[in-house]
């Protein structure tokens, strides 16, 4: 088989040509080129105008994809912080099981993934500023990959006030609702609160505390529970 043209593109590329036309599991332009890492190109052992080897190609392309899913890794990690699994869940679909896993191990190792730094950071902006329970923060982090235990440990270390977190909701996004009246409208707000895990205690309790402030009677408010 011969590498019988190299065409250089953009995004650190470069498109091969063989002769006869051979087809390998890799990424191909629309002109039919293999796309691979240029810099993998130029460390390979493969040159233009010269007999090579299936393996040979099929190295390069593992080699090549190591090194893009890398740098698609750096490149994602400008803009935001991800677990080790949601970068692997990121990386896979274009570049492969084993590429993902190699550049994820290799952006940990450099600290620039950590679950335990980011699950401390997302668990106190998740129950803070948003305002979440414990039970649906904890359900967050494990669904951005977060690994279970660490999602929990870092919930349980941020001093939060179910109750206190259970008034803002009352006073803030529901107190609309609340004040068009009605048993219904109560129902919904304690709906929307169960979804975003509080206990059915506390709404209660808030719902009275609430009742009490505005000077209602309190049978009124635990009627619609």
């Amino acid at each position: 088989m011969l590498l019988k043209r190299v065409s250089v593109r953009r995004k650190k590329l470069n498109a091969l040509f063989f002769e006869p036309e051979t087809r390998f599991a890799g990424d191909y332009a629309k002109d039919g080129g293999l796309l691979v890492d240029r810099a993998a190109f130029e460390e390979s052992d493969l040159r233009e105008g010269c007999p090579c080897e299936e393996a040979q190609v099929e190295a390069l392309v593992a080699d090549s994809r190591r090194r893009r899913a890398y740098e698609r890794a750096l490149w994602l990690l400008d803009a935001r912080d991800y677990t080790e699994r949601g970068m692997r869940d990121k990386l896979r679909p274009d570049f492969g099981e084993e590429a993902a896993a190699l550049a994820v191990a290799r952006c940990t190792e450099l600290g620039l993934i950590d679950d335990e730094r980011y699950a401390d950071f997302r668990a106190e902006l998740l129950l803070t500023e948003k305002k979440l329970s414990r039970r649906q923060a904890k359900e967050k982090l494990i669904l951005k990959g977060v690994p279970r235990e660490v999602a929990e440990r870092a919930v349980d270390a941020v001093e939060i006030d179910p109750a206190g977190q259970l008034d803002e909701w009352l006073e803030g996004k529901f107190a609309a609702r609340l004040a068009s009246g009605g048993a219904d409208a109560k129902r919904k707000v304690i709906e929307a609160l169960l979804r975003r895990g509080f206990a059915y205690e506390d709404i209660r309790l808030a719902l009275a505390r609430r009742a009490e402030r505005l000077g209602e009677k309190e049978e009124e408010s635990c009627d619609a529970l």
